[in-house]
């Protein structure tokens, strides 16, 4: 009995001891807790600033905060809005995208970062890597990525949690390839002196090649092609620099390389590169004489590029030992040389250099053989042998038709060639070129089984599909593949991979209804949408949804037009119009004037406002990417909107609202046949005496006047009918009338206009034909309008 009153006291007593204790013993295993907390917190803020920290130099240079672990950067307006330019500048984003399209893209960019963060300078990344400098390479582009990474998230562009993922990550390569912050710094500044220079380089020969238009040659004027030469000469003076940094720069020598042949040489680089002092010799002389003559040209074309008279005097150069003698020669084969000195087994500037000795560079088929015969080629494998050597065959049929091909024999032998080049080359560029002539081809001989063949086989090889092919893909998909994956995959691949819009729109179409394979997400869809939602892409547009009517899908037809519509996307707008102006009923939309008559108004002003903006601009570089058929388009919604106007006067009763429907009825066939409709003008004319406002009518009678003197069909029949109308007090004279309809039937005795409108006027009963011929029968050959008088 005691040792059970024992047990039960010691239970009794621990059991208290525990009460006592226990908020002492939680309080303690709570600090515990905490001091885990904070360890583990201040662990992760050490790991979050030295993520940050890795580009603490590039956000000193652009006056941004580097202190603490806060993404969101608190600038204000100005600051924001030159930041966000910028930032998408270098992303390689358009300047006018936003909202959900900007994340879309950003959240795009964020999960590829490996690949590079935007425009990423891979060519010079490649040619670090090619001498050895993988470190300084890795280093440039470690600080690049956490400082856009930052800028975009302190933009509140992307979640944090995405920016901090990417941030770490670099954090983490940087921390496994460098030994220590002077080691990364070192290896960084390395680069940077390299690239600077490079960078340079590359901006004025992109400059001069926008002067030039790219391929587009013809177009550009004399000014422009000053220009593009001080451009390439500001080049040249950035590769003289460059070129003997550490690495050295055999980039440099083969921007040059080209450029010489398409821009010449700076006239005083010779005598440079022969030993002379060249330094304060004028530059830009070309430019500064024609500013003398065209001020206003030049100022405008400079501002395109940064060209400045500041810099008119050259500098002094450093002499690169690097640079062999030029015997009175700097052009293409100097660099080339230089080039092949800086990097003998470079195989790149050998593609790049070749194209530019074809016969439409004024070079020639047998002087590129005996190139690639010659020693300075011994270092090629086989396949850059090949690949070299096919460029010859891709220039004698880029441009070729084979129906330009007479013989079928022939036909079938270059044919096959292709065949086998896209089949057997080693050099995926050079599958590419001949898959990209085999679609032509077999489209332009309407063969669909084998354009379908050379189509997938493209697809394999990942060629860049454009729009047309895109498309002819879809159908033929839809007609062999209709309930598979193959669709959804080939969507993807293209819209990710195509600078073409085409793509993309389908892409995000599809996968806002949730057709073929999308699994229906409309939020993703609208953002793939609002990638593309700019005027620029507006001829995609009309494709994108003109096409459904060819694939067999009507019904998608509509959907996304008015997708495209709440975007402001004028081809879009237009063809809601058009479907609602159907008057045959076979419309895919009620027929409704009133309602077309919007949304034409809608697209006329959003043209008209790019037109005003385009125009406002003087002395524009020539654009040959995107949509700038801003009058061809004007002319046919103009035009549309007068049908519209005439449909609806013809259905009002209330005399003024129809006169107001009968003025924008003419004033807008005016401005179609001003933009250059076909039709426009001789409606124009001919609804003149349709109009029911007489007054209205009046205010055009001038010029209908001036074009019947010219013998304008439309013209004289609107006379006769003006002259014949016996409710208009002013004009009514029948036998002006008469006049007018003898000079329009006289001179167009075959033409179903005069006829149709003056048949009920003078030639449908006797007593109309007989008054028709006692007033014109005396009236001679001589008074014909139009006629060219013999004695002048």
């Amino acid at each position: 009995m005691f040792w059970i009153v024992l047990i039960i006291a010691a239970l009794f007593f621990s059991w208290r001891n525990y009460k006592k204790n226990k908020p002492l013993i939680a309080a303690r295993i709570a600090e515990e807790k905490e001091k885990d907390r904070l360890k583990d917190l201040r662990r992760d803020t050490r790991r979050r600033q030295w993520a940050l920290a890795l580009a603490d130099i590039l956000a000193r240079r652009n006056g941004l905060p580097i202190k603490g672990v806060e993404l969101v950067f608190k600038l204000d307006d100005d600051k924001r809005r030159y930041l966000a330019q910028q930032v998408k500048k270098e992303l390689g984003l358009s300047e006018n995208l936003d909202g959900a399209a900007l994340r879309h893209k950003v959240e795009d960019i964020l999960r590829r970062w490996p690949a590079g963060i935007g425009s990423s300078p891979r060519t010079f990344y490649h040619h670090l890597a090619a001498q050895g400098q993988v470190r300084d390479a890795l280093a440039f582009d470690c600080m690049r990525t956490a400082f856009l990474t930052r800028c975009i998230a302190g933009l509140g562009w992307c979640n944090e949690n995405e920016a901090w993922l990417v941030l770490l990550l670099n954090a983490q390569r940087a921390q496994d390839c460098f030994d220590s912050w002077e080691d990364y710094a070192t290896a960084y500044v390395r680069a940077r002196s390299t690239h600077a220079w490079l960078a340079e380089a590359q901006y004025w020969n992109h400059r001069a090649w926008l002067y030039r238009s790219y391929g587009w040659a013809r177009e550009t004027t004399r000014a422009m092609w000053i220009c593009a030469a001080a451009c390439n000469e500001r080049m040249v003076i950035a590769v003289l620099n460059a070129i003997d940094c550490e690495p050295r720069q055999w980039m440099a020598a083969a921007l040059t390389s080209t450029n010489s042949k398409v821009f010449g040489q700076p006239d005083w680089l010779v005598e440079f590169l022969e030993g002379a002092d060249v330094a304060g010799q004028p530059l830009m002389e070309d430019l500064a004489e024609y500013h003398r003559h065209s001020p206003q040209e030049v100022d405008a074309l400079m501002a395109h590029s940064g060209l400045s008279f500041a810099d008119a005097v050259c500098p002094n150069l450093p002499r690169p030992s690097v640079l062999p003698e030029c015997n009175d020669y700097a052009g293409q084969k100097y660099w080339l040389a230089v080039c092949l000195a800086i990097f003998p087994t470079a195989f790149y500037v050998l593609d790049e250099y070749i194209p530019f000795c074809m016969p439409r560079w004024r070079g020639s088929h047998e002087e590129i053989r005996e190139f690639l015969e010659s020693s300075v080629c011994d270092h090629l494998s086989a396949a850059e042998r090949e690949h070299l050597e096919l460029l010859i065959w891709w220039d004698d049929h880029r441009d070729l038709r084979i129906k330009e091909v007479d013989s079928p024999a022939e036909q079938e032998r270059i044919i096959a060639k292709a065949e086998e080049i896209s089949l057997r080359a080693h050099i995926q560029e050079s599958r590419h070129n001949a898959l990209k002539w085999l679609r032509v081809c077999y489209s332009d001989l309407d063969d669909n089984d084998a354009l379908w063949r050379t189509l997938q086989r493209s697809i394999v090889e990942k060629v860049k599909f454009n729009n047309y092919f895109f498309d002819d893909t879809i159908k033929f998909a839809l007609r062999d593949f209709p309930d598979t994956w193959w669709m959804y995959n080939f969507l993807c691949q293209n819209a990710q991979q195509t600078e073409f819009a085409v793509p993309k729109i389908r892409r995000g179409y599809f996968q806002y209804a949730g057709l073929l394979g999308f699994e229906k997400d409309e939020a993703q869809g609208l953002a793939w949408l609002d990638s593309v939602a700019d005027i620029q892409y507006n001829h995609n547009w009309r494709a994108a949804i003109k096409n459904f009517n060819w694939f067999g899908l009507p019904e998608h037809f509509v959907p996304l037009a008015e997708l495209g519509a709440q975007r402001n996307i004028p081809a879009a707008l237009n063809l809601l119009g058009l479907e609602h102006n159907n008057k045959e009923n076979n419309g895919l939309l009620p027929y409704d004037p009133a309602i077309a008559l919007g949304y034409f108004q809608r697209a006329a002003e959003i043209l008209h406002r790019q037109l005003a903006l385009r125009e406002s601009t003087p002395y524009k570089l020539i654009d040959n990417g995107g949509y700038t058929d801003y009058e061809n388009d004007l002319q046919n919604i103009h035009f549309s909107i007068g049908v519209c106007n005439q449909r609806l006067s013809k259905q009002e009763p209330d005399t003024e609202k129809r006169s107001a429907y009968e003025k924008e009825l003419l004033d807008n066939l005016w401005l179609a046949h001003q933009f250059g409709h076909k039709e426009a003008w001789g409606l124009f004319l001919l609804n003149i005496f349709e109009v029911k406002d007489i007054t209205l009518a009046h205010k055009h009678l001038e010029l209908v006047q001036q074009e019947a003197n010219k013998g304008t069909l439309h013209a004289m029949v609107t006379l006769s009918r003006l002259h014949g109308n016996k409710h208009d007090r002013t004009l009514f004279n029948m036998k002006l009338s008469a006049r007018w309809a003898h000079f329009a039937f006289t001179l167009y005795p075959d033409n179903e206009i005069v006829m149709d409108c003056l048949d009920h006027l003078h030639f449908d009963s006797f007593w109309k034909r007989f008054r028709f011929a006692w007033y014109t029968v005396r009236i001679p050959n001589s008074e014909l309008p139009g006629q060219v008088n013999s004695m002048v």
